[in-house]
């Protein structure tokens, strides 16, 4: 009788092992490649070319998606790039990269080079290097990264060797923000 419950608890010892095993694996998944172009003309691999740094991936798949990505676009410029106040308000303490991706697809694709020109003229240019195009297939994306809306922006926290540590989708929140950022801290 006591050999059984000796069994039994090697294997919810076993068990518990493996669960935690699983569940730490699934919150350290590869962030999908990306190959994008930025509006000063570089071509950008995400997570290659940003590994080394944390780094925050903001992405429109569509038209709706970038309307409330415009809503994030100046609270994570202030955050992560902006020089402001020093301390505890000012950018720069994360010492993170920023990429906001905007996906292409279907017809969308024959006007990229309009739409890399008319991004130019409306963004700063001293943000050309954050501001970013794909024409990856969006269907392709939206099953790796576990993608559940493509109708709200998503946005990414890696590490610096390009796993996903943090994901959240949706209208700008001070709340989500600050979760964001809050992962950029460690």
């Amino acid at each position: 009788m006591f050999k059984n419950f000796t069994h039994i608890r090697i294997m919810k010892k076993f068990a518990t092992v493996i669960f935690l095993i699983i569940s730490f694996s699934a919150f350290s998944q590869t962030f999908p490649t990306l190959n994008c172009e930025t509006l000063n003309n570089k071509k950008i691999n995400i997570p290659d070319d940003v590994k080394g740094k944390k780094t925050v991936v903001a992405i429109a798949m569509s038209s709706k998606a970038e309307k409330q990505l415009k809503a994030w676009n100046t609270p994570l410029y202030n955050s992560l790039i902006a020089d402001g106040l020093g301390g505890l308000m000012g950018g720069r303490m994360y010492d993170a990269n920023l990429c906001f991706v905007g996906m292409i697809k279907g017809i969308a694709k024959l006007a990229k080079g309009e739409i890399m020109e008319r991004s130019r003229k409306n963004i700063d240019k001293k943000l050309h290097d954050n501001f970013m195009i794909t024409e990856q297939e969006v269907n392709e994306f939206i099953k790796a990264a576990d993608v559940k809306d493509k109708n709200e922006p998503q946005f990414f926290v890696l590490d610096k060797d390009g796993k996903i540590i943090y994901h959240t989708a949706g209208e700008y929140s001070d709340k989500k923000l600050n979760e964001l950022t809050e992962k950029l801290m460690y």
